[in-house]
């Protein structure tokens, strides 16, 4: 019975589920981390926490000839979907399986490292952007994203009360995590200089993210990050979340559907 509700709500596995719906959201702040590093052609990038690949699949769109491209995800499935995807690409693009706080790299291997959407995620994110600069040339760039805080983000806030009522403390504290670990702009910049890095910048980026309608928005996220807290539950207490959404971002609601604010972090530092 729960394998048929899976196959009702189009399960894709997380990875297959943060691909298909996810990586449009966060490409929308994709850009200004290219503008934050100034990325020439030939310079060696490394995207750690890279997901699925977008980032640098994005960034060959930029870049005529650019230099050495390593994805780095401690997830297997992330980096099956980021090869399979890369194959499109016109040019090679390494892939390696490992935790970002020990990177497989020499020291001083790339001139630019990327990051988005990943450092809050992370058991120590301090001991991760000191490896990032570790692996960095003298005066190389990093630059990385994370969620401001949840209220921030009212269809994630919303969410969270729902979750909390009809499934518990576990499910809601995994709708929190991202929004609470580094979401304040004092927060973020006392971690990056803990890990060595200097003319740290912060910046809030705020974009409108666009649904069908709340229950899609629903939907998006129990298929993807969210499918292990929630993948199991009865069609009852999805209809009562998402009548929990439906109430609770009225105000976002029309006639084309589901429009709200989201507000993401985006910060540069230098070797």
């Amino acid at each position: 019975m729960a394998e048929d509700k899976k196959r009702d709500w189009d399960f894709a596995g997380i990875a297959g589920g943060y691909e298909k719906y996810l990586v449009p959201v966060l490409s929308m702040w994709t850009e200004p981390l290219f503008e934050k590093t100034d990325l020439e052609n030939g310079e060696d990038v490394l995207d750690f926490a890279c997901g699925t690949g977008s980032v640098i699949r994005t960034l060959t769109d930029h870049l005529d000839a650019p230099g050495r491209l390593v994805g780095l995800d401690v997830e297997p499935a992330m980096l099956d979907v980021a090869r399979s995807r890369a194959k499109q690409l016109p040019v090679d693009v390494q892939w390696h399986q490992a935790d970002a706080a020990d990177m497989p790299f020499a020291d001083e291997s790339f001139d630019v490292a990327y990051c988005q959407q990943g450092l809050q995620f992370m058991d120590d994110s301090v001991a991760a952007l000191s490896e990032a600069h570790r692996v960095l040339r003298p005066n190389g760039r990093l630059a990385l994203s994370v969620w401001s805080h949840l209220d921030d983000s009212p269809h994630y806030a919303v969410l969270t009360e729902a979750l909390q009522n009809h499934i518990g403390d576990r499910a809601a504290a995994a709708m929190r995590a991202p929004f609470d670990a580094l979401s304040s702009p004092g927060k973020l910049r006392r971690c990056i200089e803990s890990a060595g890095f200097r003319g740290i910048d912060v910046e809030g980026v705020t974009h409108r993210i666009s649904y069908p309608g709340a229950e899609e928005f629903f939907r998006r996220e129990i298929v993807s990050w969210l499918a292990d807290a929630v993948g199991d539950l009865s069609d009852r207490s999805r209809k009562a979340i998402v009548t929990d959404l439906q109430q609770g971002l009225q105000r976002y609601i029309d006639a084309d559907g589901l429009e709200v604010p989201m507000r993401a972090l985006v910060a540069r530092g230098t070797k």
